[in-house]
């Protein structure tokens, strides 16, 4: 005879906890900024015009923020609000989502 059990087994439980937890992890690291990025010709256009500045200046604010290798980069945000948003790491291999102001460079956060 099959017994029913209320709740599933302790291993499960943990797997579905840990499951939920990613979830809510993803979820919450995507930004309403983040889901509207440019592409990559977007991005060239919004340079063109002075609208953003150049990945090269952003890369030296990262640097002198103590961070040696920028890993990915996008613009993302609406036209007067882009954000550049950085996933770089620093000499010990540590890395961190920077975020920058688009138009003048300035380090707005880092996560």
């Amino acid at each position: 005879m099959m017994t029913f059990r209320a709740f599933p087994s302790p291993l499960l439980s943990r797997l579905i906890a840990a499951g939920l937890v990613a979830a809510a992890m993803i979820i919450g690291a995507t930004s309403p900024q983040a889901q509207s990025c440019l592409s990559a010709s977007e991005t060239r256009s919004a340079i063109a015009s002075g609208e953003v500045v150049r990945l090269s200046v952003i890369t030296a604010a990262a640097r002198s923020a103590g961070f040696n290798q920028i890993g990915s980069a996008a613009v993302c945000g609406s036209p007067g609000n882009y954000v550049y948003s950085v996933v770089a790491s620093n000499a010990s291999g540590s890395s961190a989502r920077l975020t920058f102001d688009a138009r003048s460079g300035a380090l707005l956060s880092r996560q």
